[in-house]
């Protein structure tokens, strides 16, 4: 299964891809409600238990173009400065950088 940590924005388990179904991850002390900022996926919000997961939500597809941006409510996003996303990577790991 698919995992987004909430507080980091990491994905595990998986590619977020088109169509897939993943978790929201609260690793924290925190009750918390995530809601997508866009139509990523659905459903519209979450509420997570602290120490645990969310129900289940399916990505769009076609998926819109990122960032797939979310709020934290409260926020106890620790993921950097920008606000709270889905990590995508730059470039698919199979995929090799050109010289």
């Amino acid at each position: 299964m698919i995992s987004i940590d909430i507080a980091t924005g990491l994905v595990s388990g998986g590619r977020f891809t088109a169509g897939c179904t993943f978790v929201w991850s609260n690793s924290s002390a925190r009750n918390v409600d995530v809601t997508p900022s866009s139509n990523f996926c659905t459903p519209s919000s979450f509420p997570v238990e602290a120490g645990k997961v969310s129900q289940e939500g399916t990505a769009a597809n076609p998926l819109p173009s990122p960032p797939f941006d979310f709020s934290i409510n409260p926020n106890i996003w620790v993921g950097g400065p920008s606000n709270p996303h889905i990590q995508m990577p730059s470039r698919l790991a199979n995929e090799k950088e050109v010289a």
